[in-house]
């Protein structure tokens, strides 16, 4: 079979894509037979455009089977078996950790040498927990020109911990203030002061925003979808961290170094009217 097509074509009426249609069609001998069986040339067309169109059903279905049984594997993969509902995941956790509940917080006084890694676990976690709640609490200070002080960051770790140990089902993950919440806190206090309102109704109001997305993906069971992270998106995250400290490094030196210079001038043209005067004496 030899065929003539034309050379300048898009890319689905190539010559190759054109051979591989007839090949394709050739190849089935229903289609073969009805062909042979032809008794003109309109004939022969009528069939062989009747078997393309066929052709092009067949694989339209079979490509929406494929997709379908794709997706209904992949909702298997992320949300598991079984039917979806709202609040399913936080439900089959509640049942899951419920029964290890006293179990977390009696297991540390249970044992002849549980109380000593209890204080030494306590020790370790004060200063572990203590320390970067001062240096961003500084950090948060002077963004915020005082609004959340070091005072107010460790209480509010401290209350966020409490409250999560006992309702969150986990008591052994440690909350700690982090790079990424003091940057957010400075957009916040700069938006609010570009905007004219409250530092702190705002910073309330975004709290009370990123609450209503955390109930959703609660009660949707998003966090599922946390499979498909790879660590690219930390390695990104971790990127962008660094890319803003180190532009806020930068702009310290050049404030630092703006000041010495401007006391460097004042010195010098005190030196100089100090001279004067005495030359003048």
């Amino acid at each position: 079979m030899l065929l003539l097509t034309i050379v300048f074509q898009k890319g689905t009426k190539t010559a190759l894509e054109t051979t591989r249609t007839f090949a394709t069609l050739f190849a089935d001998m229903d289609i073969r037979q009805r062909l042979v069986m032809a008794q003109s040339v309109d004939q022969f067309r009528s069939t062989l455009l009747s078997a393309a169109k066929e052709l092009a059903v067949d694989q339209n279905q079979w490509r929406e089977r494929k997709t379908s049984i794709h997706f209904s594997q992949a909702k298997e993969q992320l949300f598991g078996p079984g039917k979806w509902y709202l609040f399913r995941g936080l439900s089959n956790d509640f049942l899951r950790r419920i029964k290890y509940y006293s179990s977390d917080y009696l297991d540390g006084l249970r044992g002849s040498k549980t109380i000593q890694k209890l204080f030494s676990s306590i020790v370790f976690l004060y200063f572990a927990c203590l320390l970067p709640a001062i240096a961003f609490g500084v950090l948060n200070d002077d963004n915020t020109n005082g609004s959340i002080n070091v005072r107010k960051v460790i209480t509010a770790q401290a209350l966020g911990g409490i409250f999560f140990a006992i309702f969150g089902g986990q008591p052994m993950i440690i909350l700690l203030t982090t790079v990424p919440l003091a940057i957010y806190i400075k957009v916040i206090y700069k938006i609010a002061e570009e905007l004219g309102y409250d530092f702190f109704a705002m910073y309330a109001c975004v709290g009370l925003w990123c609450q209503l997305f955390l109930i959703l993906y609660a009660s949707t069971d998003m966090c599922s979808l946390m499979k498909l992270a790879t660590r690219s998106a930390e390695e990104m995250f971790s990127l962008f961290i660094a890319i803003a400290f180190t532009v806020e490094s930068i702009r310290a030196l050049h404030t630092i170094a703006r000041v010495l210079s401007k006391q460097e001038m004042k010195t010098a043209s005190l030196r100089n009217t100090t001279s004067n005067n005495n030359y003048c004496i």
